[in-house]
């Protein structure tokens, strides 16, 4: 098998045990190895670019600014209990 560039940044121990998984999920059916590779690779292709080009892109809201601290009331002293 003919190693693609973007099989480069991903190890092939890595697109083995995906690929596995995927044989597994599938119940293992015989004759599919070359599919179940390619998907695997494909897989974690997509998922190794996901992050630099779809950060911040998450459409989560942002998070809530941090809460300013009290500041006193000026005013009459409060009565101090006895």
């Amino acid at each position: 098998m003919t190693a693609m560039p973007e099989d480069q940044t991903i190890p092939e121990e890595t697109i083995r045990h995906r690929a596995h998984a995927l044989w597994e999920e599938a119940g293992r059916p015989e004759g599919h190895d070359e599919e179940f590779w390619h998907r695997a690779r494909e897989e974690l292709t997509v998922a190794s670019r996901a992050p630099q080009e779809f950060a911040g892109e998450t459409g989560a809201a942002p998070l809530p600014e941090p809460a300013k601290p009290r500041t006193p009331v000026k005013g009459k002293p409060r009565a101090k209990k006895a």
